[in-house]
């Protein structure tokens, strides 16, 4: 699960904190599991984390928001 909001002006994810969240997204793919769930909990890094990752292959992982 990944909480906060470290999104520019533009709309789009701090270049460090998408590296972070594409890196876990890996580590999801990685694991032997039924379920692989990214969880994030605002709904303007979640919408522009779904924005940016469009297009690229996130095998069996499920981005879900769950805000707090």
């Amino acid at each position: 699960m990944k909480s906060g909001r470290d999104i520019d002006s533009t709309g789009k994810i701090k270049s460090y904190r998408f590296s972070e969240c594409c890196l876990d997204c890996l580590y999801l793919m990685s694991v032997d599991a039924e379920k692989r769930l990214f969880v994030l909990t605002n709904k303007d890094m979640y919408e522009a984390f779904q924005k940016m990752t469009s297009g690229l292959l996130l095998r069996n992982v499920e981005i879900r928001l769950v805000e707090l």
